[in-house]
């Protein structure tokens, strides 16, 4: 099947949906890590919306970050101590809602990359020049080279 068949479910879901895009030496850090998964969905989520806001800080209230994230509030709160912990992400408490005393503000997560990560970041490899993208920038749409060589080759044998 060839990837420029528009009809492939999988060209549409790249070609149209929104999707997120991680810094593998960041996620295989997670991943070394043993960070639990309900903690690496709250994660990426703030990653997501920092990125997007572009200061990499955001305000999304804590029963959205469970609803989105499929989580319950507990488990929430549990992955912002980890991740807090580990350096992975800063809290800033803002006190009260001055709308409504009663309840407490949205805080600021600041997603933030690992002591541990920085020092070992230039041993990483770079991707080609050229493929980076730019802040409001969509990501390309074009399938990287490994994929598109799969592709060929399982189109040569399926002729064949």
């Amino acid at each position: 099947m060839s990837i420029e068949n528009g009809r492939d479910p999988r060209v549409r879901l790249v070609r149209e949906k929104y999707f997120s895009l991680r810094p593998k030496p960041l996620e295989r850090w997670l991943w070394a890590q043993g960070v639990p998964a309900s903690a690496e969905r709250v994660f990426w989520l703030h990653w997501q919306e920092g990125r997007q806001r572009g200061d990499w800080c955001s305000e999304v209230p804590l029963k959205r970050v469970a609803r989105e994230c499929c989580l319950d509030l507990s488990t929430v709160t549990r992955a912002y101590q980890l991740l807090a912990r580990m350096g992975c992400i800063r809290r800033t408490d803002p006190g009260r809602d001055p709308a409504n005393p009663f309840n407490q503000a949205t805080a600021i997560t600041e997603v933030r990359v690992p002591r541990e990560l920085l020092v070992e970041l230039d041993r990483h490899p770079n991707r080609r020049p050229g493929t980076a993208v730019k802040q409001g920038e969509s990501a390309p749409v074009t399938a990287p080279e490994p994929v598109a060589a799969v592709a060929v080759t399982a189109r040569r044998s399926m002729s064949s």
